[in-house]
């Protein structure tokens, strides 16, 4: 019977402990890797595009899209000495046409056995799976809920942590405080900080974070030349806050997350959630999921003019309702299908870019193949 491994043993560590035995190079030198190849379809996508990417890949539609979500990784760590190892993690999206870019490159440093430090890129701790983001095999479903992780189109920091951890009887506890920021070419994040701790045994995780920073935006024109002062987002403090817990003893799966988004100025607040089930028949694993996002505090975006506010679609409302199942091939490589409905966009886009607002109902029918060795 395959489990999922608790996400304990990733916290702070590496984000593909676990799932595969590391390959030795050099007696120094280890490596993993990971992969997931997706196929996907929405039924009626109503002119739109379903999860389009801002950063690159168009999104999905009626013909089956399979590169949207498909990736390859490979993870390397080089042991300098006793005390202090060099991590990097590349992977090739098919969401940015399969360029190879370094999702993580630290250097790590044990200040003792309890105290870790690490500086460079890392993952940008903001969920439960973050260390394991981009690896497939590390959790059941298809996709991340994407009501919570979409909302975070971030998955890597560039700065310091100090990582704790100690034995407290039959349970394991991890805590992480970080400094720095986060670039892409949409925006930027600095003065980051924040902290988040999780306590585990061998089936059940808890785990709650906070991370305050300054976001700026690039600025914005309404026509050539023309700037929008109304649009200036630079510097103002933004606040996201998580709290979750997974529960795998080999016979029953349950996972849920809850998160909120706090930004000054006119950008859209929101809040996100979901919750999961699913129970093992041997290699496999039938499971539900519901999931939702929600926007607050939008006074302020719907005074901006010319409806920028119905636009912005990292902010846009939905609900989710999923049936899928995860049949393990063997402890490395696992199938998956899942049947997403999405509904309930009060009055929104929802995920659905292009489409009308609010969008009707639909359904995303997904086939993915994932590994870890």
């Amino acid at each position: 019977m395959f489990r999922i491994t608790p996400l304990a043993t990733a916290v702070a560590l590496s984000g593909l402990a676990g799932l595969a035995s590391a390959e030795n190079l050099t007696p120094n030198l280890k490596f993993n890797g990971f992969a997931t190849v997706t196929a996907a379809v929405v039924d009626d996508p109503q002119g739109g595009a379903y999860l389009n990417d801002l950063f690159g890949y168009g999104g999905i539609g009626k013909d089956p899209e399979l590169g949207l979500e498909s990736l390859i990784g490979l993870q390397f760590d080089y042991r300098i000495n006793d005390k202090t190892n060099v991590v990097a993690q590349l992977v090739a999206e098919g969401r940015n046409y399969y360029d190879v870019r370094a999702e993580w490159a630290y250097i790590a440093h044990e200040l003792n056995d309890n105290v870790r430090v690490r500086a460079g890129r890392f993952a940008l701790p903001t969920f439960t799976w973050s260390d394991t983001i981009k690896v497939g095999q590390s959790y059941p479903w298809v996709r991340l809920p994407v009501e919570a992780y979409f909302g975070v189109p971030v998955t890597n920091f560039d700065g310091v942590d100090l990582l704790y951890r100690r034995p407290v009887g039959d349970w394991n506890f991890n805590a992480q405080a970080l400094l720095g920021g986060s670039s892409t070419d949409r925006f930027r994040t600095r003065n980051a900080h924040g902290l988040n701790a999780s306590l585990s045994n061998d089936s059940f995780t808890v785990r709650a974070g906070i991370i305050v920073s300054e976001l700026t935006l690039p600025v914005e024109t309404c026509g050539p030349f023309t700037p929008c002062p109304f649009l200036d987002v630079a510097e103002e403090r933004t606040v996201f806050s998580n709290i979750g817990t997974v529960y795998d003893d080999g016979n029953w799966f349950f996972a849920a997350e809850l998160a909120q988004l706090e930004i000054n100025g006119w950008l859209n607040d929101w809040n996100a959630g979901y919750v999961s089930a699913g129970r093992y028949f041997g290699q496999w694993l039938p499971y539900v999921l519901a999931s939702k996002i929600n926007t607050y505090n939008g006074d302020e975006c719907r005074a901006v003019p010319f409806g920028i506010c119905d636009i912005t679609t990292q902010y846009n409302e939905q609900t989710t309702y999923a049936v899928g199942v995860r049949y393990a091939i063997n402890s490395n490589v696992s199938l998956k299908g899942q049947i997403d409905h999405v509904h309930d966009f009060n009055n929104t886009q929802g995920f659905l870019d292009g489409g009308p607002t609010p969008p009707d109902s639909f359904n995303v029918f997904t086939v993915s193949l994932t590994a870890a060795f």
